[in-house]
């Protein structure tokens, strides 16, 4: 059981974060520059393609065994997230762009940091369990040698 956890961990990682490769990709393609404007439908399609990347790692994060393994997952998140945050174009909040345009380009910022708040959470959450037991165990021993 513990092993297929482990497998499910880390096919749920390695495919969340190829379909984000793949995602930020495309969506680079598309607001390149290039004298091609995209469509609603390309732009849907990323969002799409965003999401299930996003869900795939919550899936990873979620069931990830151990708080090592929240602490490596946070680092790795947070030092992408703070990559999509240099690439962000940030010309675009002032020369009065297509809100479809900063809407895409806001996309991997929001679902980074979303699944960056679910893995400090879970992370706050396992630490709290690891806590509670650790006071039990204490408890039960003073129980147990003053009888």
């Amino acid at each position: 059981m513990k092993i297929a956890r482990l497998v499910f961990v880390g096919i749920a990682y390695v495919l969340g974060n190829l379909v984000g490769f793949i995602t930020f990709m495309l969506q680079t393609l598309m607001l390149s520059g290039n004298p091609v404007s995209f469509t609603a439908t390309e732009a849907l399609v990323i969002h799409v393609l965003y999401f299930v990347s996003t869900l795939l790692l919550i899936c990873g994060v979620i069931s990830t065994p151990s708080r090592a393994g929240y602490g490596v997952a946070l680092l790795l998140f947070t030092a992408v997230f703070l990559f999509h945050i240099q690439v962000f174009d940030r010309r675009m909040f002032h020369a009065g762009y297509d809100p479809a345009l900063i809407q895409l380009q806001l996309a991997p910022v929001l679902h980074l940091g979303f699944v960056l708040i679910v893995a400090f959470f879970m992370m706050i959450l396992q630490w709290r369990r690891q806590r509670m037991v650790g006071k039990q165990n204490i408890e039960l021993l003073a129980n147990s040698q003053s009888s």
